[in-house]
Protein backbone atom coordinates (compact mmCIF):
# COMPACT_ATOMS: atom_id res chain seq x y z
CA UNK A 1 0.00 0.00 0.00
CA UNK A 2 2.68 2.46 0.88
CA UNK A 3 4.58 1.49 -2.57
CA UNK A 4 1.59 2.20 -4.31
CA UNK A 5 1.15 5.96 -2.67
CA UNK A 6 4.20 6.99 -3.23
CA UNK A 7 3.66 5.75 -6.88
CA UNK A 8 0.69 8.02 -7.17
CA UNK A 9 3.06 11.11 -5.34
CA UNK A 10 5.74 10.80 -8.10
CA UNK A 11 3.24 10.67 -10.79
CA UNK A 12 0.91 13.09 -12.45
CA UNK A 13 -1.58 12.94 -15.34
CA UNK A 14 -0.83 16.25 -17.48
CA UNK A 15 -2.95 17.88 -19.61
CA UNK A 16 -2.19 15.65 -22.82
CA UNK A 17 -3.11 13.14 -21.06
CA UNK A 18 0.08 11.44 -20.64
CA UNK A 19 1.10 10.29 -17.03
CA UNK A 20 4.55 11.71 -15.92
CA UNK A 21 6.62 10.24 -13.25
CA UNK A 22 10.01 10.68 -11.36
CA UNK A 23 12.26 8.08 -12.50
CA UNK A 24 14.35 6.34 -10.22
CA UNK A 25 17.44 7.50 -12.03
CA UNK A 26 16.14 11.15 -11.70
CA UNK A 27 15.82 10.89 -7.80
CA UNK A 28 19.00 9.26 -7.79
CA UNK A 29 20.85 12.29 -9.21
CA UNK A 30 18.73 14.55 -7.02
CA UNK A 31 19.74 12.74 -3.84
CA UNK A 32 23.86 12.69 -5.14
CA UNK A 33 23.96 16.37 -6.09
CA UNK A 34 21.89 17.05 -2.96
CA UNK A 35 24.64 15.55 -0.90
CA UNK A 36 26.93 17.53 -2.38
CA UNK A 37 25.37 21.05 -1.84
CA UNK A 38 24.32 19.94 1.40
CA UNK A 39 27.43 19.19 2.39
CA UNK A 40 29.73 22.40 0.48
CA UNK A 41 31.99 24.35 2.88
CA UNK A 42 30.45 27.47 0.59
CA UNK A 43 27.05 27.17 1.35
CA UNK A 44 25.93 29.80 3.45
CA UNK A 45 22.56 29.47 4.24
CA UNK A 46 20.65 25.79 5.43
CA UNK A 47 17.19 26.48 6.01
CA UNK A 48 15.15 28.10 2.91
CA UNK A 49 19.16 28.37 1.33
CA UNK A 50 19.97 28.21 -2.33
CA UNK A 51 20.37 24.26 -2.71
CA UNK A 52 16.72 23.89 -3.79
CA UNK A 53 17.58 26.10 -6.85
CA UNK A 54 21.09 25.07 -7.27
CA UNK A 55 19.73 21.39 -7.61
CA UNK A 56 17.07 22.31 -10.11
CA UNK A 57 19.64 24.42 -12.10
CA UNK A 58 21.68 21.18 -12.21
CA UNK A 59 19.29 19.52 -13.70
CA UNK A 60 18.00 22.08 -15.69
CA UNK A 61 21.46 21.94 -17.32
CA UNK A 62 22.16 18.29 -17.39
CA UNK A 63 18.63 17.22 -18.30
CA UNK A 64 18.87 13.55 -16.81
CA UNK A 65 16.25 11.32 -18.61
CA UNK A 66 13.74 14.17 -18.40
CA UNK A 67 11.67 15.33 -21.80
CA UNK A 68 12.87 18.42 -23.76
CA UNK A 69 11.00 21.53 -22.37
CA UNK A 70 9.68 20.16 -18.80
CA UNK A 71 10.04 23.17 -17.12
CA UNK A 72 7.37 25.06 -19.34
CA UNK A 73 5.11 22.75 -18.67
CA UNK A 74 4.21 23.55 -15.01
CA UNK A 75 2.12 20.31 -13.78
CA UNK A 76 5.00 18.89 -14.48
CA UNK A 77 8.09 20.65 -13.45
CA UNK A 78 5.87 21.04 -10.18
CA UNK A 79 6.36 17.29 -9.42
CA UNK A 80 10.36 17.54 -10.10
CA UNK A 81 10.56 20.50 -7.67
CA UNK A 82 8.29 18.90 -4.56
CA UNK A 83 10.84 15.91 -5.55
CA UNK A 84 13.93 18.24 -4.73
CA UNK A 85 12.47 19.84 -2.02
CA UNK A 86 11.09 16.36 -0.65
CA UNK A 87 14.87 14.91 -0.55
CA UNK A 88 16.52 17.85 0.47
CA UNK A 89 14.38 17.81 3.62
CA UNK A 90 14.72 14.40 4.08
CA UNK A 91 19.02 14.61 3.74
CA UNK A 92 19.06 17.59 6.42
CA UNK A 93 16.84 15.23 8.64
CA UNK A 94 19.14 12.38 7.96
CA UNK A 95 22.46 14.58 8.28
CA UNK A 96 21.25 15.92 12.04
CA UNK A 97 20.71 12.56 12.83
CA UNK A 98 24.02 11.44 12.18
CA UNK A 99 25.64 14.11 13.86
CA UNK A 100 23.36 13.71 16.68
CA UNK A 101 24.49 9.80 16.91
CA UNK A 102 28.01 11.33 16.64
CA UNK A 103 27.72 13.75 20.10
CA UNK A 104 28.77 11.24 22.78
CA UNK A 105 32.70 12.20 23.72
CA UNK A 106 33.20 8.78 25.76
CA UNK A 107 36.43 7.35 24.71
CA UNK A 108 34.57 4.09 23.36
CA UNK A 109 31.55 6.12 21.45
CA UNK A 110 33.50 9.02 19.95
CA UNK A 111 33.43 9.47 16.29
CA UNK A 112 36.06 10.93 14.94
CA UNK A 113 35.37 14.10 12.30
CA UNK A 114 36.55 12.02 9.05
CA UNK A 115 34.53 8.90 10.20
CA UNK A 116 31.48 10.94 10.72
CA UNK A 117 31.79 12.73 7.38
CA UNK A 118 32.30 9.33 5.49
CA UNK A 119 28.98 8.85 7.25
CA UNK A 120 26.83 11.98 6.01
CA UNK A 121 28.18 10.97 2.13
CA UNK A 122 27.31 7.32 2.33
CA UNK A 123 27.49 6.02 -0.87
CA UNK A 124 27.52 8.86 -2.96
CA UNK A 125 30.88 10.22 -4.53
CA UNK A 126 31.61 12.79 -2.69
CA UNK A 127 35.53 13.62 -1.65
CA UNK A 128 36.02 15.68 1.82
CA UNK A 129 38.77 18.17 2.05
CA UNK A 130 39.83 19.84 5.15
CA UNK A 131 36.99 22.84 4.34
CA UNK A 132 34.78 20.47 3.65
CA UNK A 133 35.60 19.05 7.40
CA UNK A 134 35.72 21.78 9.10
CA UNK A 135 32.13 22.71 8.29
CA UNK A 136 31.42 19.40 9.55
CA UNK A 137 33.12 20.44 12.63
CA UNK A 138 30.79 23.81 12.82
CA UNK A 139 27.73 22.06 12.49
CA UNK A 140 28.41 19.52 15.09
CA UNK A 141 29.48 21.99 17.40
CA UNK A 142 26.48 23.83 16.50
CA UNK A 143 24.21 20.97 17.58
CA UNK A 144 26.03 19.93 20.37
CA UNK A 145 25.15 23.42 21.94
CA UNK A 146 21.54 23.51 21.17
CA UNK A 147 20.76 19.65 21.58
CA UNK A 148 19.28 17.37 19.18
CA UNK A 149 15.51 17.88 19.85
CA UNK A 150 16.16 21.56 19.19
CA UNK A 151 13.12 21.97 16.26
CA UNK A 152 14.84 24.93 14.99
CA UNK A 153 18.60 23.92 14.23
CA UNK A 154 19.03 24.83 10.96
CA UNK A 155 17.74 28.26 11.77
CA UNK A 156 21.09 28.09 14.42
CA UNK A 157 23.10 27.26 11.83
CA UNK A 158 22.64 30.10 10.11
CA UNK A 159 22.32 32.41 12.64
CA UNK A 160 25.82 31.84 13.82
CA UNK A 161 27.05 31.60 9.95
CA UNK A 162 25.95 34.89 9.60
CA UNK A 163 27.55 36.39 12.64
CA UNK A 164 30.62 34.40 12.22
CA UNK A 165 30.89 35.90 8.50
CA UNK A 166 29.84 39.22 9.70
CA UNK A 167 32.52 39.53 12.88
CA UNK A 168 35.22 38.43 9.99
CA UNK A 169 34.17 41.53 7.89
CA UNK A 170 34.31 39.39 4.73
CA UNK A 171 37.71 38.59 5.23
CA UNK A 172 37.73 34.85 3.67
CA UNK A 173 41.52 34.56 5.89
CA UNK A 174 40.10 35.67 9.27
CA UNK A 175 36.74 33.35 8.23
CA UNK A 176 39.23 30.27 7.37
CA UNK A 177 40.68 30.97 10.88
CA UNK A 178 37.51 30.45 12.83
CA UNK A 179 36.58 27.26 10.97
CA UNK A 180 40.22 25.85 11.39
CA UNK A 181 39.70 26.62 15.61
CA UNK A 182 36.64 24.51 15.22
CA UNK A 183 37.87 22.04 13.50
CA UNK A 184 40.93 21.62 15.78
CA UNK A 185 38.11 21.78 19.12
CA UNK A 186 36.83 18.98 17.09
CA UNK A 187 39.70 16.95 16.81
CA UNK A 188 40.47 17.49 20.45
CA UNK A 189 36.88 16.51 21.62
CA UNK A 190 36.26 13.51 19.08
CA UNK A 191 39.94 12.36 18.56
CA UNK A 192 42.04 12.11 15.23
CA UNK A 193 41.55 10.19 12.32
CA UNK A 194 43.63 7.13 12.22
CA UNK A 195 44.18 7.98 8.69
CA UNK A 196 44.92 11.30 6.68
CA UNK A 197 42.04 13.36 6.93
CA UNK A 198 41.08 15.09 3.89
CA UNK A 199 41.45 14.71 -0.03
CA UNK A 200 43.04 17.30 -2.18
CA UNK A 201 40.98 20.30 -3.73
CA UNK A 202 42.44 18.61 -6.84
CA UNK A 203 40.95 15.21 -6.12
CA UNK A 204 37.30 16.27 -6.17
CA UNK A 205 35.56 14.58 -9.14
CA UNK A 206 34.30 17.30 -11.84
CA UNK A 207 31.02 16.96 -11.20
CA UNK A 208 31.41 17.86 -7.35
CA UNK A 209 33.50 21.22 -8.43
CA UNK A 210 30.68 22.17 -10.73
CA UNK A 211 28.31 22.28 -7.24
CA UNK A 212 30.43 23.99 -5.77
CA UNK A 213 31.14 26.91 -7.72
CA UNK A 214 27.64 27.60 -7.84
CA UNK A 215 27.70 28.07 -4.00
CA UNK A 216 30.82 30.97 -4.58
Amino acid sequence: MFSLLLQVRDSRVVGSGVTFSISSALKKNIRKYGIAALLTPNLSRYYKGPCVKVVLDIIKAHRFDLPPDIEKDRARWQLVESEVKEQLTSLKGTMKNTLGKSLSTAEEDAVDILTLGIALVGSSEIKLTVRHLAQIAFLRAVLAEHGVADTKYWPAVDKKLAKLREDAGKDKFKESQVFKRTLENDLAKYGHPTAEAGAAQSQLPAWQEDVERLFD
